[in-house]
Formats: structure tokens, sequence, C-alpha cells
């Protein structure tokens, strides 16, 4: 999904950093670029547009001290200075921002339809559906891309739903949640709520008090900035681990169906192929939760195929065990997906954080290395195949089990073999 999202954004800023318009669709876009290229190439704005790339990919990159201001905000600072520059040397003025009239005077109250109720309610049905979903989603991408709390849907959802009713009462537009705000909110540090309330306020405040400094701002300057977002979007690596669990095909399916449809439609795309290979593989699992006894860990169970399905689940049994506490989690599966995978990556990240001990151990396959945290110094002990040998020792004790009669040659046999046995174990 975030790959998709991604490259959406590109293909369309590309062409505003190129000093041209974005088309309506990825593919038109993609199909057009050549031409904005070779043919419709404004100077002016390619040189704001790549000094802006150029900045915050290299803001990073400098002495702590000097990133005391967020990157972007330092490279579309920058990029407006030169722009107002370059107007000086260049017969064509570089695209700006357009702010016609206040928003203010865009307030009005909402008319109500004469008839045909139901197309209003069905309406209102489908933006809401659509705007809850994407917000979910992005909440979601979000989510992956910090450590701090998680998303609370209930509060999101409430939170979307009263803006929602403020702004149709204003007359403006629907209220959804963006994955390319929150994604740079989150790179330019933000750790809690309060971040997303003081960017609806400061967007409050340049819109009523200091439009003219918006109306400076070059468009090929957020366009960069926009660019680079995109392309920070689509992870080599989610790329490299979908091919090495055999999920390339989702993958590439999903990204071409978010650009070449909607995100809706082509996470759609996405889950309708998911289910179709998950029904393939029979997915049945089971996830149990021993409490602690008498050595006071915590024992949680898999068993099936640990696929996306059982998720919601697994993070309803995991959240029940506190940080901290010793955790033996065995995973007695043929196969384990990537969203199953991250997930248990993330757990036990955080249980090493609290202090705690975590054990894993695998039975089966499991469809590549066991899921847990990046080998890093820590109280985190892997150890694969333990209860498989337990079973080899457990089925070779009993053939030494079988009733003979005493005295006979087989109860001789059976002796040796019991104490050569005896010695194999000592070694």
């Amino acid at each position: 999904m975030l790959a998709g999202i991604g490259g959406t954004i590109v293909l369309a800023q590309l062409h505003v950093v190129l000093g041209g318009k974005p088309q309506t669709s990825a593919l038109e876009n993609l199909i057009e670029l050549p031409g904005q290229l070779l043919l419709n190439l404004h100077g002016a704005a390619v040189i704001v547009g790549l000094c802006t790339i150029g900045l915050v990919l290299v803001w990073p990159k400098l002495p702590g001290k000097l990133r005391v201001l967020p990157g972007p905000l330092v490279a579309v600072a920058a990029a407006t200075g030169l722009s107002l520059f370059l107007n000086s040397f260049s017969g064509t003025p570089v695209p700006r921002v357009e702010l016609p009239g206040g928003l203010l005077s865009a307030v009005h109250m909402p008319l109500l339809p004469d008839g045909q109720w139901g197309a209003v309610v069905g309406g209102v049905l489908t933006v809401a559906m659509i705007a809850s979903v994407e917000s979910l989603l992005s909440a979601v991408a979000v989510d992956r891309m910090h450590n701090g709390p998680r998303t609370n849907a209930d509060r999101e959802l409430i939170g979307q739903g009263a803006a929602n009713t403020l702004s149709g009462l204003l007359g403006g537009l629907p209220v959804t949640g963006v994955i390319v705000r929150s994604s740079t909110n989150v790179k330019a540090g933000a750790r809690t709520r309060a971040a997303a309330v003081l960017h609806a306020v400061w967007i409050a405040v340049f819109a009523l008090a200091l439009v003219w400094v918006v109306e400076t701002i070059p468009l090929a300057a957020l366009a960069g900035l926009l660019v680079v977002v995109g392309v920070q979007l689509v992870k080599l690596a989610d790329l490299r681990t979908a091919r090495q669990h055999g999920e390339l095909v989702l993958y590439l399916v999903t990204a071409l169906g978010v650009m070449g449809l909607n995100l809706l439609e082509g996470v759609g795309l996405g889950l309708a192929l998911a289910a179709v290979l998950v029904l393939r593989r029979a997915v049945k699992v089971r996830v149990r939760h021993q409490a602690p006894e008498y050595d006071g860990e915590h024992r949680v169970l898999v068993e099936g195929l640990a696929t996306f399905l059982c998720v919601p689940n697994l993070s309803r049994v995991l959240a029940e065990i506190p940080a901290g506490a010793p955790t033996h989690l065995e995973l007695a599966t043929h196969y384990v997906d990537h969203a199953v995978r991250d997930h248990l990556d993330t757990w036990v990240s955080r249980q090493r954080a609290s202090g705690a001990a975590v054990l894993v151990t695998q039975r089966g396959p499991g469809g590549g290395r066991p899921p847990t945290a990046p080998a890093q110094p820590g109280p985190v002990t892997r150890r694969i195949g333990v209860r498989s040998t337990t079973e080899r020792r457990s089925t070779s004790d009993r053939r030494f089990q079988q009733p003979v009669v005493p005295g006979s040659r087989a109860a001789d046999r059976v002796w040796r073999l019991s104490l050569g046995a005896g010695w194999i174990r000592r070694l």
C-alpha cells in the first residue's frame, strides 16, 4: 500500500518539479513524463525543485547543531529565496502557490436539498466509509514508522466524524487522514498527538494571517519535498522481504492497484489476492496463552499456519503479557507470513527494551528465519529445533520400553542397548 501511494506521489509531483502540471492518474503521468522532460522543461522551476530535494536529503547528514530546524522547513525557505532571485534573470516566472480570496470568505452554511434524500443518504454513507477506511489504513501505516503509542481506532473515527460534521456545516470538504503529512510529521520528530494538533494550528495561522507568505512559496519546492516523501515510502527492504517470503506478486499487485486505480480499490485487490492465497493454504491457527506457574514465565503457543488473519488474535494474546515479564513463545507452525513475522518482531523488540527475557522456539520450517527481533546484544534468546530434538529423544527412549521376558536374550539385548544409550547421553 505504501509503495503504491509513494509511486503515485512521485509520478504526479515530478511534473510540477519540471514546471508542468500533473495529470489525473498515475498512468497518464507516466505516459506524459517523457514529453515533459524533452519538450516542456522549465529551467527555473527545475533548479528550485532540485535544490529542495538536495537540501532535504543532505540535511540529516549535517552535524547536530545545524539540524535544530527541520530539514523540510529549511529546504522550502531556501528554495523560496532562490526562486525570488531567479525571477530577476528568467523570462518565465516560477509558478507559486495561489490562494484566491480568503479562508473566511469561503465559509457558508450548507444548503439542504429539496428532494432525493435517498441519494443524499447514499452519498453520506459512501463518504463516511471511504474516509474511515483511508484514515485507518493511514493510521496503521504510521504505526509502523515509530515506536510510540499505538493508534486508538475508536478515537480516530470519533475525531474524524466530529471534524467532518463541522466541516460540512461550514461548507468545507470531507476530512480524512493522509499518509504524506503523517509520515512527514513522524520524520520531523513527532512523539505525541500534540504534533498533529499543532500541525492543524499552524495551517490555520498561515491560511488566515500569513497568506502573503504562503503565496511566495514556489510550487516546485513543495513538489520536490513530496517527491522525497514519496520515494521514502517505497522501501527496498520491504520488497526484498516480500520476495524472500514468496509474497512478491501480492506486493506488486497491491502497489500497482493503488497506483492504477485508487487507494481503496488497490488495497481491496491486494486483500482479494491474499484471501485466495490463504485459502490455498487452508489456514487454521490456534494461539494459546499459559499463565506463569512456578517459574514466572509466560508461555504462548501458536499452532497452524500463521497468516495475517491471526494477527488480531495474536495481538490480543500478546497484549495480556505485561512488559518485563519473561516469555516463552513456541511456534508450532509450517508457515509464518510477513504480517505475523513483522508483528512478532515489533513485540519482541519492545519486550527486550523493557528488560524481559524472551525465548522463541519453532517447530516446522516456518517460512524462513524465526520471527524475532534482529540479532543484537540483549536478553533475547533464539533456539530452533529444541522441541524436535526432545521428541526424537523421547522416541528413542520408547524403543527400550517394550515388554520382554526376564532372563531371555531379548532382555539381555535391551539391557545392553539401554546402557549404551546412557553413555551416549553423557557424552
